[in-house]
């Protein structure tokens, strides 16, 4: 089932290929690829089979480095600092994978991260006889003040590293990046940034970032740049460099070094389609372009949306202590009940009403997110809140 009128979509909709009259409420999970990037992913596509060797031997690293530094303009970063990575889960595993951990280390992270990474965490833990340090931070009542004095208080002498979200995942909160980073580096600990939600999402500029202690920072370019799935990026400081290998050693692991190492290495991890990557400029142009007055306007448009929609879903739940809105981005969470479940819930959303939302588990709570791109209308969250006021 999906909604019967397609009068009542956005027409900045017709820019995707989603599912004529289905509500899609997810872009925070995997995005959603313009036609126009698509149609450039295909070009590239339909250059490759021509003549795979000639592209990959001769074309892929000169469109590699144009790309790389369209990025680094968009990222506020130097190209001899970015790596192209698959998604930033990768990232986020080359970096902890990579150090030569001694046991007794700590690594700090926050129970509001992806499971993912947290997986990774546990994965060295288990390996090098590091420990864990898991901060609880509560689901309201929670401010910038809050989130800083939580993670610093588990903070000590033996704490080597500290993992970070830039936008949580789970509960969709924007941490105090640059003060949080800023405080940890004067105790003496590195910072690694899970910013999978944040490239796109938030004006992000990783020089500033650099500036206030930020060692390793990973991000999705699939999310809301609506690059291509399998486009992502790994940041590291040039001093951090020599001790990080990808996931996948390679070629560029041993042999004469024509760029730098770090690049070498990450730039080629095995025969695989480079396309993602190539076609990211593209829709970072897209986005640029999409709104006469800038992108900054057009997510402020889809902030703006995002709290309207919230307050609407709300009203069909039972009474909410709502996240405050200077916490949020282009995500929101709700609580649900508990009795709830949220996979049935998810699919007779997704089957019923025509609603393609996002449903999970999270420290014993129920959580609804909810998403705002460009495409969405406010209709999207009525037709949502009367689903759920007839599910519930």
């Amino acid at each position: 089932m999906s909604r019967s009128s397609s009068s009542i979509e956005s027409p900045l909709r017709a820019h995707w290929t989603l599912e004529p009259g289905r509500i899609f409420l997810n872009h925070g999970s995997y995005g959603a690829c313009p036609r126009v990037v698509q149609e450039e992913q295909s070009a590239l596509r339909r250059e490759l089979e021509k003549s795979p060797s000639n592209f990959m031997n001769r074309l892929y690293p000169k469109l590699l480095k144009g790309a790389r530094e369209e990025l680094c303009q968009f990222l506020h970063c130097r190209p001899t600092e970015l790596a192209l990575v698959t998604n930033a889960t990768s990232g986020v595993n080359a970096v902890l994978r990579s150090l030569a951990w001694n046991p007794g280390e700590e690594i700090v992270l926050t129970d509001h991260g992806y499971n993912a990474c947290a997986n990774v965490v546990d994965s060295v833990a288990k390996r090098y006889g590091v420990q864990v340090v898991r901060v609880e931070l509560p689901f309201t009542d929670l401010d910038d003040s809050a989130i800083v004095d939580n993670v610093l208080e588990a903070v000590t002498p033996r704490t080597r590293l500290a993992l970070l979200d830039h936008v949580t995942s789970p509960t969709a909160i924007v941490f105090p990046l640059e003060r949080l980073a800023a405080e940890l580096t004067g105790r003496g600990v590195s910072v690694l940034v899970d910013g999978a939600h944040a490239p796109g999402m938030l004006d992000l500029d990783l020089q500033k970032l650099s500036e206030n202690g930020v060692d390793y920072y990973t991000g999705n370019f699939h999310k809301w740049c609506c690059a291509p799935r399998g486009s992502a990026f790994l940041w590291v400081r040039r001093e951090s460099q020599r001790e990080l290998h990808p996931a996948v050693i390679s070629h560029g692991f041993a042999g004469p070094v024509e760029q730098s190492r770090f690049l070498q290495e990450f730039d080629w991890c095995g025969t695989f389609d480079p396309t993602a990557w190539l076609a990211t400029p593209r829709a970072i142009d897209f986005l640029q372009r999409l709104d006469p007055d800038g992108w900054e306007t057009s997510r402020g448009k889809c902030r703006e949306l995002l709290h309207q929609g919230r307050r609407i879903v709300s009203q069909a739940l039972p009474a909410q202590n709502l996240i405050p809105e200077n916490l949020l981005g282009q995500m929101a969470t709700l609580e649900l009940p508990s009795k709830v479940d949220p996979q049935s819930l998810y699919f007779r959303l997704y089957d019923d009403y025509g609603i393609d939302s996002w449903l999970t588990h999270w420290n014993d709570r129920v959580l609804l997110r909810l998403s705002a791109a460009p495409y969405n209308i406010l209709a999207d969250y009525e037709d949502l809140a009367k689903a759920l006021g007839e599910t519930l």
